[in-house]
């Protein structure tokens, strides 16, 4: 595809301008590469530069002057592709029309967004002690032209005041970014709506772009966070700890509440708030917002609270049920526009709930602390045991939770024309879904009278054994439980029943790159990847090996040099390819340890005594 001078997808590009072809094939890494560029309107031979031969693709942006030696074989308006081929291997996708550009010498801005410096995320709230990036496409704008950015509110009932103004440019790739620092603005009003403006030359030039009135993602919602709030969001959890907080009269009605009646079992000090703590950074473990689900396949939209069977679950403030409906794996969900006296105007999302204990309706009107209904458990139907068993179970523990998703409101309250999920697509959210861990902070204190310390120093990639039975439930459901039972046995056996560093850091029992083996494959079969390119192994990691079977008929332990262990996306990928491996080899369960058939038989025996007690609850 065509990019930015970041990677960006672009469909719109400027003669003069600097365009890129990103290739997403892991497998040309290394290869000599030969790339077309052409004219969709020209005949199939006539490319419009020459060929660009590479003899060893690094991986890295390809870059392409759009000159006028283009210019002269693509005519005014050109519709450019790319093809591209790997003359010494059968490549996916090898020749293929790869992207579309079109060309043209006309003056446009697009795709701007208020948010992150890589251009990646949106903001849609955003405090005003924080930081955001303007960043656009243009097209048709020289390097050395002057623009200008302005920044403004937009209130009902009244003109758009200014609120920044700056001098900008765009680079090569005709990529704007331009740095906003929300401190700036004097009059801090909180949940203000700004957007922005682009003008030629200076403020009395003329608008090239005006993100006013539509739903454009370059607009934002400023938020003023109470200071109690932002303590604890920017100190680390010991500062925050010691930090003596005055609670200034209790009995005053506080705006917002905490979701449960009880500190969440994986609070800070609580049975799980070491490794799944909900107040962790995004990312950080599974329980927070943005973290990688499915292999990275999409992203976590809520926070989630953990607790015991069935705590009450009560509203955070008065409101009006919008939804009541399923949700995934056997729970419910409530979904409330709560609109708060301070002028704050929300929906929540109370999800993952037990189906049984959800008794609103829509259009109820709900007071602060109403009862919504009880914590749910998930459960995973397996098709080919013809079961439901619990999805999230640790140490034995089923865990119910609250899954908590906090939506700005930008897009409306009318969730008829705009629900908060895709009903195509069930994981996608609305583009005003935003953290909620603020406003859990706010109502963790004013209903506990403390704050719960932001968590930051979680290993946020060290696999766990609840990540082997996320993805043994996979296997059982498309290979059976034998499988199954068999995969969980070999990580048992050969990785301390998910202890060892190898299963923790690379999601393997641990699986050795060879002596010149190459990525993605590292010297092994790479026919798994090419189906499923999720599963693609995402680097190396070096340790001394372990005893392991050493003097017990395995291989001999190695004292003196460090192994190199591939490092896979997920659990699910390591032991996809194990099964991969065992298909691919008639059901020969031992030829994954040896070629030697005694070995082979021997291994089959030693591995039965690892009981897969996950796959044997299912």
């Amino acid at each position: 595809m065509f990019t930015d001078s970041n990677g960006l997808k672009i469909e719109k590009a400027g003669w003069g301008q600097k365009i890129n072809i990103r290739i997403d094939q892991k497998e040309l890494v290394g290869e000599k590469l030969e790339i077309q560029l052409r004219d969709s309107d020209a005949f199939d031979d006539d490319d419009v530069a020459p060929l660009l031969s590479i003899p060893a693709y690094d991986g890295k942006l390809i870059p392409i002057i759009l000159d006028k030696n283009i210019k002269s074989k693509a005519g005014k308006h050109g519709e450019l592709y790319v093809k591209v081929t790997a003359p010494e291997i059968f490549a996916l996708n090898e020749g293929k029309k790869l992207g579309k550009v079109d060309v043209q010498g006309i003056k446009e801005i697009y795709s701007a967004q208020i948010g992150s410096e890589d251009g990646k995320e949106k903001h849609m709230v955003v405090d005003y002690d924080e930081i955001s990036w303007f960043y656009a496409h243009t097209r048709g704008s020289k390097t050395d032209e002057k623009l200008y950015l302005e920044i403004r509110d937009s209130v009902v009932g009244r003109d758009p005041l200014l609120l920044i103004g700056k001098n900008i440019k765009a680079d090569e790739s005709g990529v704007i970014k331009v740095k906003i620092n929300w401190a700036l603005i004097k009059n801090k009003v909180s949940f203000l709506t700004v957007y922005a403006i682009v003008k030629e030359n200076n403020a009395d030039g003329k608008v090239l772009y005006d993100a006013d009135g539509s739903f454009s993602k370059a607009t934002a919602k400023l938020m003023k966070s109470s200071s109690l709030v932002k303590e604890a969001g920017y100190k680390s959890a010991v500062m925050v700890e010691s930090t003596k907080i005055k609670i200034v009269d209790d009995n005053k009605p506080k705006a917002i509440i905490f979701p449960l009646l009880v500190k969440p079992e994986n609070d800070e000090n609580n049975k799980w708030g070491k490794n799944r703590n909900w107040t962790a950074k995004q990312g950080n473990n599974m329980t927070t917002f943005n973290a990688s689900r499915d292999g990275g396949k999409r992203k976590h939209a809520a926070r989630d609270l953990y607790t015991k069977a069935l705590e009450t679950v009560v509203a955070i403030a008065d409101g009006k049920v919008l939804s009541v409906k399923e949700f995934y794996c056997e729970t419910s969900q409530v979904s409330i526009r709560h609109t708060l006296k301070d002028g704050r105007d929300f929906i929540i999302r109370y999800g993952e709930l037990d189906p049984k204990s959800t008794k609103l309706k829509v259009g109820d009107l709900v007071a602060q602390k109403q009862e919504i209904g009880k914590t749910g458990k998930l459960l995973k139907y397996i098709r080919k045991t013809n079961q439901h068993v619990p999805l999230m179970k640790i140490d034995d523990t089923i865990v119910f939770m609250l899954h908590f998703e906090h939506f700005g409101g930008l897009l409306g309250f009318d969730l008829s024309s705009n629900p908060l999920s895709d009903n195509s697509k069930q994981f996608n959210r609305r583009r005003d879904l935003i953290d909620s861990l603020a406003i859990l902070q706010e109502g963790y204190n004013n209903t506990f009278g403390t704050n719960s310390p932001i968590i930051n120093n979680q290993n946020p990639h060290e696999f766990t054994e609840h990540d082997a039975r996320l993805a043994l439930m996979k296997i059982c459901d498309l290979y059976g439980k034998e499988m199954a039972q068999t995969i969980e046995s070999i990580y048992r056996w050969e990785g301390k029943h998910f202890k060892s560093d190898q299963f923790k850091i690379c999601g393997s029992p641990g699986m050795e790159a060879t002596m010149n083996g190459t990525a993605p494959n590292y010297g092994w079969d790479g026919y798994l990847y090419k189906k499923h390119t999720e599963y693609t192994p995402v680097g190396i990691w070096e340790s001394m090996e372990n005893a392991g079977m050493s003097g017990k008929g395995g291989n001999k332990q190695d004292t003196v040099n460090k192994k190199k262990y591939i490092k896979f996306p997920s659990v699910e990928a390591g032991m996809m390819y194990i099964v991969d491996f065992i298909e691919r080899h008639n059901g020969n369960v031992g030829r994954w340890h040896s070629t030697d058939s005694a070995v082979q038989k021997n291994y089959e025996k030693d591995i039965k005594q690892a009981i897969p007690r996950i796959v044997n609850s299912f």
